[in-house]
């Protein structure tokens, strides 16, 4: 399949809703063409999409533009993200007092 069909894809699981976090995204697009086109390195950007908080507003915006989804879109998955790692910082919290 070719880079753009793939391109195409994630954009159309965003804005449907199946892909729900920026974690998602690298289950359905490889990392390296984001990486070129943001200009950043495979580590930097692998520890970005696995914690959020570390992107600034204009690389959500950017990466929304390499997907061609609207801000919005791609902010939305941002805070899915740190809601859901809000959730499994409270679970594990809470393991850790039952032992």
């Amino acid at each position: 399949m070719s880079t753009d069909k793939k391109r195409n894809n994630v954009k159309n699981l965003i804005e449907k809703g199946h892909i729900t976090t920026l974690r998602e995204i690298l289950e359905y697009y490889q990392i390296t063409p984001i990486i070129k086109y943001m200009k950043s390195s495979h580590q930097r950007l692998t520890r970005y999409f696995n914690n959020a908080t570390l992107f600034r507003f204009g690389e959500i915006q950017k990466l929304g533009a390499f997907f061609d989804v609207d801000d919005k879109f791609m902010f939305e998955l941002v805070y899915n993200q740190l809601q859901e790692d809000k959730e499994l910082k409270k679970k594990k919290k809470a393991a850790a007092k039952k032992d």
